[in-house]
């Protein structure tokens, strides 16, 4: 069984004390199997399998940020700004615009990273008549041997409607999730393998890390980026600050550099 290396870090508790040390060994399981979802106070809270979704949905009813698994070798592309078009799309062309999540910001997922503001919120636009967020986009999607073209319709209060299909055309399905019904998790997540709901993460408040894996500009460079799927550590929002230096000393948290990057850990840690 592969297990991680051993992680020494320091977290700042709501109390603004900082935790002592502690060494900690974590095994993801044979060819890193399991996500496992850590917290400082009580350990491993849960260790789903890794590759069991592809869609994870935001569960605040005013965010529309949906995420994909991209520790999975998936590619989501943009194919067409006119849900028009569906019926005619059929394949990835040369010139589509691949999406990938951020790294640094869970609520910037692949289907909204190229949001633009205003009333474009990414794979949908702000209707301001009906409080809804309503379909634009057409995507293509790429996960293990399959190809899917997918359009989000819209969301309304929290449920987001979506349908899938074949290249072909074939196979076209509608499903409705409700993802408020999840509000004490980040996200409610969708297996397009078994096209069922997966309920996979802990309260959102019952973790602090997860150990797992993700697509990474290794270069750190828009301009030429090398993207390569790393085994790392995302945080759950923490306010965090990297340390350089003797193991043997503990530096004034504060006079670190914070940020709430979920990567500040990441992979090259």
């Amino acid at each position: 069984m592969y297990k991680l290396h051993l992680y020494l870090f320091f977290i700042l508790s709501l109390s603004y004390n900082i935790y002592s040390q502690e060494l900690v060994q974590i095994s993801m399981g044979t060819s890193y199997q399991y996500d496992i979802f850590y917290s400082i106070e009580n350990g491993i809270t849960a260790y789903p399998e890794r590759l069991n979704w592809e869609l994870a949905f935001a569960t605040n009813m005013y965010d529309n940020n949906i995420r994909i698994n991209s520790g999975a070798a998936m590619q989501l592309y943009e194919v067409s700004q006119n849900l028009n078009d569906w019926e005619s799309i059929s394949s990835i062309g040369d010139d589509y615009i691949e999406l990938r999540n951020s790294n640094i910001d869970w609520n910037i997922g692949a289907f909204v990273s190229n949001a633009s503001g205003g009333l474009d919120y990414g794979w949908g636009n702000y209707n301001v008549n009906n409080n809804n967020i309503e379909g634009s986009k057409i995507y293509i999607i790429n996960y293990g041997d399959y190809q899917k073209k997918i359009k989000i319709n819209n969301m309304i209060m929290g449920i987001y409607n979506f349908t899938i299909a074949n290249l072909d055309g074939g196979e076209e399905e509608n499903f409705s999730i409700d993802a408020s019904l999840y509000n004490n998790k980040k996200f409610i997540y969708f297996s397009l393998q078994n096209n069922q709901v997966i309920d996979r993460e802990p309260d959102h408040l019952a973790w602090d890390f997860v150990f797992t894996q993700y697509l990474e500009d290794l270069n750190q460079d828009l301009s030429d980026p090398l993207y390569y799927i790393v085994t790392g550590v995302l945080s759950n929002d923490n306010l965090m600050a990297e340390y350089n230096g003797y193991l043997d000393v503990n530096p004034l948290f504060f006079e670190l550099d914070t940020t709430r990057n979920i990567n500040t850990i990441g992979y090259d840690w």
